[in-house]
């Protein structure tokens, strides 16, 4: 509800607004278009196995369940291209 006594607002006026719900400094941040989703057969098995590892610290704390699919991207180590967890 806008409760501004400004006239250029009226009645039935739309918006598109962001709202802000946390901020970090000095992190990489990537384009969401950028994050993979991938199963876990169609990864290198040792991508796989540490996954499954971090997960399982993780789940104590949470109580979730390794997901179906991998969120991921790909970054350029060595000159190749390396599956890394979101």
């Amino acid at each position: 509800m806008i409760t501004s006594d400004d006239s250029s607002v009226k009645p039935g006026m739309t918006a598109n607004v962001e709202i802000e719900v946390a901020n970090k400094e000095n992190v990489v941040t990537i384009p969401i278009e950028a994050v993979l989703r991938r199963k876990p057969k169609d990864l290198p098995e040792e991508f796989v196995e540490s996954y499954r590892q971090q997960q399982e610290q993780t789940e104590a704390a949470t109580s979730q369940h390794l997901d179906e699919y991998i969120k991921l991207v790909y970054c350029m180590v060595d000159g190749l291209a390396r599956p890394r967890p979101c």
